[in-house]
């Protein structure tokens, strides 16, 4: 929620709406390691969510194992990206950029791989 709504919802005598921590996806590196392993699950395991019921013990082994396709080295390019990602929310006022997503976290690790350079 923007601090406009909040004082739409709320009006500006509930609440100081001064400042407003960023809410960004592309600087919340979690959520794009999320991303590729929902990615994963949805490449490995297409049938999944066809209303057959798993057990638990199935389920654990099928986020393990997206887990475990995340490597080291992808977190590494991940955290070293972060810099790059702060300047591109600064210089996009907060709007949108290219480390939006899952798509940009993966034809980023699919050219690093291609060509062996350093980045995210």
């Amino acid at each position: 929620m923007s601090s406009s709504t909040y004082d739409i919802r709320l009006g500006p005598e509930a609440h100081s709406t001064d400042f407003w921590p960023a809410n960004s996806p592309d600087l919340n590196s979690i959520k794009t390691v999320w991303n590729r392993m929902k990615d994963y699950i949805q490449r490995h395991h297409p049938n999944l969510g066809g209303g057959k019921q798993r057990s638990t013990d199935c389920l654990r082994n099928i986020v393990k194992e997206s887990w475990d396709s995340v490597s080291p080295e992808d977190l590494v390019r991940l955290i070293e990206s972060m810099p790059a990602r702060y300047e591109a929310v600064i210089d996009a006022d907060g709007g949108p950029t290219r480390y939006q997503g899952l798509k940009s976290f993966q034809a980023h690790v699919l050219i690093q791989r291609q060509d062996k350079t350093v980045g995210f």
